[in-house]
């Protein structure tokens, strides 16, 4: 099954910073530290490497949908990881500052996050714990039409 083109388009346009139509070393750089993340300029150039099936340095948006679909393949690992780009202090918990960072920088989402915090809390504690998070992410993939295709495809998710 094929990535949805707008997912794969606003996937795309998060981590081409400049809006040249490419993803360079560069670009995923500003993209990861403006999630308040460290990526080193060695790592991002492995990725876009790794990515870059033409050779010329540089991730297009066929080789970014074609990273995508080789990635991780199951929803709890899809969770995981976008769960690990919330958890931005790394406590394995996600706070409602850190819901409102992430969502703020990604503009993904129209909802008030304290209140998809509040209605994913099940334990009541202010926090989202790894089980509380995957429930929530699908219930948002589920209300968005986003559900995991049976071919491992992948979405913005993963990078995150």
């Amino acid at each position: 099954m094929p990535i949805d083109d707008d997912d794969s388009s606003t996937a795309f346009d998060l981590f081409d910073t400049d809006g040249d139509g490419r993803i360079s070393a560069t670009d995923l750089v500003n993209a990861i530290q403006g999630l308040g993340l460290a990526l080193s300029a060695d790592d991002a150039a492995a990725f876009v490497a790794a990515a870059d099936t033409d050779g010329d340095g540089l991730i297009s948006q066929d080789e970014f949908d074609l990273a995508r679909a080789d990635g991780l393949e199951s929803d709890d690992e899809r969770a995981d990881a976008t769960f690990d780009v919330f958890d931005t202090n790394g406590d394995q918990l996600i706070s409602l500052e850190e819901l409102e960072d992430v969502a703020v920088w990604l503009t993904l989402y129209d909802r008030d996050q304290a209140e998809l915090l509040l209605n994913a809390d099940t334990d009541g504690d202010q926090q989202l714990t790894k089980a509380e998070f995957r429930a929530l992410y699908a219930r948002l993939r589920s209300a968005t039409g986003t559900a995991a295709p049976a071919d491992g495809a992948d979405d913005l998710s993963t990078v995150l």
